[in-house]
């Protein structure tokens, strides 16, 4: 039988003591990491605890509400009519129409329309003959088949037949707005093909001939929004609490919904490296 060596014994054991000591120096920096964490997440917690004492910026009534795509879009229908309640005829509408690029938008008088033909919002100006479709997707809901299709169809082409999609005077008055929480969320493909009872009319087109706008409800919206409040009377707090408040709801949506871990997202700003783990952490201390 063969026997080992003493100076393999040797060599055994500063290779253990070197990896004990490798790892007794790894579980002191992991350690000293988190204590550093959690020192600043509780200096970060008492910080928050104060100014919200003083200021009240974590209260936000809306995040209390489950508002659905509907309410959504009655919202936002009501900001965008000239006789809705905020009493500011067509400041939201004026600017809104800026932003996706619509020609004349002070020019005639427009409609706006409500989940109406299961459109969620759906702006209509006789005069120049104008309009925009507006798919509200707040809630980050599948498309469904031909959805983009079948509202184009329904409120653009039985209207106007004849339009010249190559003409630029068209898009610049017809417009298809896809209400997005982050530009990460766009129209499907499905969304924008000819539906199979409408495909036996050779005049139609195969895809929805207007390109889908994008308008993101994390930033198009609070940028359009402060727009608006820049332009309100100084007196009238109550409208320019309200759009902030609102505003509020969808700067953070994105994290909310669709972020898989808040916690790794809260080690990354704190630039502790790569994201700890619970299971990652037991692991290397022990």
């Amino acid at each position: 039988m063969n026997t080992i060596s003493q100076s393999n014994r040797t060599g055994f054991q500063e290779v253990i003591s070197c990896y004990l000591a490798l790892q007794g120096e790894r579980k002191r920096q992991t350690i000293d990491r988190l204590h550093d964490v959690l020192m600043r997440y509780q200096a970060q917690k008492k910080d928050r605890i104060e100014r919200n004492k003083s200021t009240s910026f974590l209260f936000n009534p809306f995040k209390r509400i489950a508002i659905q795509e509907t309410t959504h879009s009655q919202l936002i229908g009501d900001l965008l009519s000239r006789h809705g309640t905020h009493g500011q005829g067509d400041l939201f509408l004026r600017e809104f129409l800026k932003r996706i690029g619509v020609a004349n938008p002070y020019v005639g008088t427009w409609k706006v329309r409500t989940e109406a033909q299961n459109i969620d919002i759906c702006l209509t100006r006789a005069s120049p003959a104008s309009v925009v479709i507006i798919e509200n997707k707040s809630n980050w809901a599948v498309d469904q088949s031909s959805q983009l299709y079948r509202y184009w169809h329904e409120a653009i082409h039985r209207s106007f037949p004849d339009l010249d999609y190559d003409a630029e005077e068209t898009r610049n008055h017809f417009k298809v707005i896809y209400l997005t929480p982050n530009k990460y969320k766009t129209p499907q493909q499905q969304s924008l093909t000819i539906p199979d009872h409408l495909s036996i009319n050779d005049r139609l087109p195969k895809t929805l001939p207007l390109k889908p706008i994008l308008f993101t409800l994390d930033e198009d919206l609070p940028s359009w929004l402060q727009e608006c409040a820049g332009k309100l009377p100084n007196e009238n707090h109550r409208m320019r609490i309200y759009l902030e408040l609102y505003q509020e709801i969808w700067k953070s949506h994105p994290w909310k919904s669709k972020t898989k871990n808040n916690t790794s997202n809260y080690f990354r700003a704190l630039n502790i490296g790569r994201p700890f783990s619970s299971s990652l952490i037991w692991k290397t201390v022990w």
